[in-house]
């Protein structure tokens, strides 16, 4: 869907920014550079989760991290709707065949972290205990991916990017899954139908939250949620 075989390797299909195709558009010689050097052992690498051997994520090959080609992802997303966001094509276990497999080439997601709406409304002292436990937005998030999710992603990772202003800034990283897809919300035809389904996005969230949660101190998640719904008059 969003790449191509032409001249013995694999590239992205991608257009301008005023004309993206698949919603990709090429980007300046500059940005591919940043993101092409953010890729190595010590910059993306070093954030993967360590496990196993092989030439599998968690143990760096240079071969396998090959950075094929880079595209602008644009017009897409919901929270993130509009922030800086890049589809990176590495190798994988692919050498240069025409024929696709699940371990290559394969397309990562990489996508701008800003700080979280909540730093708007804590208070200066809760604010300072964040910044010490996270290094940026991208490291929360990669943390929570990883404690929230059953099988996690094992490209799940970040990289810092320097703006063209001279910012450094915090981007996840993560595979796009081959088998991804959205639910149809016009399926949905009637009022009790619709909160049914919100009650079980509720239910799996709320479950993903108490899982994550045990590694660590069990009872936390449990009562921060009676602590937002007690009642304030008590």
């Amino acid at each position: 869907k969003y790449a191509k075989f032409k001249d013995g390797q694999w590239m992205f299909k991608k257009g301008t920014m005023d004309n993206p195709k698949k919603k990709l558009a090429v980007v300046s010689t500059e940005v591919e550079e940043r993101i092409r050097r953010a890729f190595s052992p010590t910059g993306y690498g070093a954030t993967l989760h360590k496990f196993g051997g092989g030439a599998l994520p968690g143990r760096w090959h240079d071969n396998f991290f090959k950075v094929l080609d880079v595209a602008a992802r644009v017009g897409s997303g919901v929270g993130s709707y509009g922030v800086d966001r890049f589809y990176v094509l590495i190798q994988g276990e692919n050498t240069e065949d025409s024929t696709p497999t699940e371990l290559g080439p394969i397309i990562l997601d990489v996508k701008y972290q800003p700080p979280g709406s909540f730093r708007h409304v804590v208070t200066p002292s809760d604010a300072a205990w964040y910044d010490n436990y996270f290094v940026h937005s991208a490291a929360r998030v990669t943390e929570a991916q990883r404690k929230l999710t059953a099988f996690t992603d094992p490209f799940t990772g970040w990289i810092l990017l320097e703006s063209e202003q001279g910012e450094v800034r915090p981007f996840t990283v993560r595979e796009r899954s081959p088998w991804k897809e959205t639910f149809n919300l016009e399926t949905l035809e009637t009022e009790e139908e619709y909160a049914e389904f919100m009650a079980q996005v509720a239910f799996t969230t709320a479950t993903s939250h108490v899982r994550g949660n045990v590694a660590q101190v069990p009872e936390d998640f449990k009562n921060m949620i009676t602590l937002m719904f007690q009642d304030s008059s008590r």
